[in-house]
């Protein structure tokens, strides 16, 4: 079972974005999409099951800036935390299609 945050229960009078929070805060892992030159700290989102990051950050091509082409892929870990198998190669690089999505 997976969350997707933009699909979770979004109430106007819950300006905390609690009742997100309460899912997403109770995975193990969660993959998190980086923008730009973004450096995610693991250490931003408070929980206490949140153990592993799975990083997700375009390439962006100065000739073509609207699509990513490639994408790079990290494993973060919270501070305290081994890593542990499945272990992603450093600098993982992959190609934007359908191999990518599997």
């Amino acid at each position: 079972m997976f969350h997707v945050s933009t699909l979770l229960p979004n109430e106007l009078w819950d300006r905390q974005r609690l009742a997100r929070k309460r899912h997403i805060g109770n995975d193990i892992a969660a993959i998190v999409f980086v923008e730009g030159d973004t450096v995610f700290d693991p250490e931003s989102i408070t929980s206490h099951f949140l153990h592993v990051f799975i990083v997700v950050q375009p390439i962006i091509n100065a000739e073509t800036p609207d699509t990513a082409k490639h994408y790079r892929v990290s494993v973060v870990n919270k501070n305290g935390l081994e890593p542990y198998p499945p272990s992603c190669p450093p600098c993982a690089t992959f190609q934007r299609g359908p191999e990518f999505q599997q």
